[in-house]
């Protein structure tokens, strides 16, 4: 396998089944890759049965291989106890993801000597087209608060973009949170309460005086 940083190896499952773990599979060992037609939708192979430049030279010339990025590795984790199933039988394993809040945003750090000026990024399940954002003095960041993800569970392909082409795409899988409350309203809502609180005995003291004086 190659080595991280180093040229990015490509991968054509032919839009079968093994699209959907050759990506994490080579990355877990470091790998930087390249995924062409790794979408399952029952046309495989879609290709010419042998993999000559001829077939996937095009494709491949998009890559730019002095330019790599991968995911800053101060970004936390959150781990979930899920299903599995591998269409024999259902156990249970853990899951573990990137953490971020929709207010938040997602920071990825360039390697390689070539030059990138804007990152791409795009919501892989949602077959979304790609998202150009420009960089400024090497802040490669994808802010989430307008991307227009759901909270949840996301899995995202991210490319940086340069002169000379693009980088591999990088996928990585998101937990995406609600943004925590804000101090004010947090502050706010137990001074809601004993107002509320207060308004209630108001009120019941009220009809206690309106029936005592009725009753005079």
């Amino acid at each position: 396998l190659p080595a991280r940083g180093h040229r990015p190896a490509l991968h054509r499952p032919g839009n079968g089944v093994g699209g959907v773990i050759l990506e994490s599979l080579f990355q877990r060992f470091g790998a930087t890759t390249e995924i062409i037609n790794g979408e399952p939708d029952g046309s495989f192979p879609n290709r010419p049965s042998e993999p000559a430049p001829k077939n996937i030279g095009a494709e491949a010339e998009l890559i730019d291989p002095s330019i790599n990025l991968s995911l800053d590795s101060n970004t936390p984790q959150v781990t979930h106890r899920e299903n599995y199933d591998d269409g024999n039988s259902t156990s249970e394993v853990n899951i573990t993801r990137w953490f971020v809040r929709q207010d938040g945003s997602l920071y990825f750090i360039k390697g390689g000597p070539g030059n990138a000026s804007a990152i791409e990024w795009r919501n892989v399940l949602l077959y979304d087209s790609w998202h150009t954002l420009a960089a400024y003095d090497g802040d490669f960041s994808i802010p989430l608060e307008n991307s227009g993800l759901e909270p949840g569970n996301h899995t995202l392909w991210v490319r940086l973009a340069g002169p000379q082409g693009i980088s591999a795409p990088v996928g990585i899988t998101i937990h995406l949170a609600e943004p925590l409350p804000t101090a004010g309203s947090e502050a706010g809502l137990p001074l809601l309460m004993v107002v509320s609180a207060l308004l209630g005995i108001l009120a019941t003291a009220g009809v206690f005086l309106w029936r005592r004086s009725a009753t005079s």
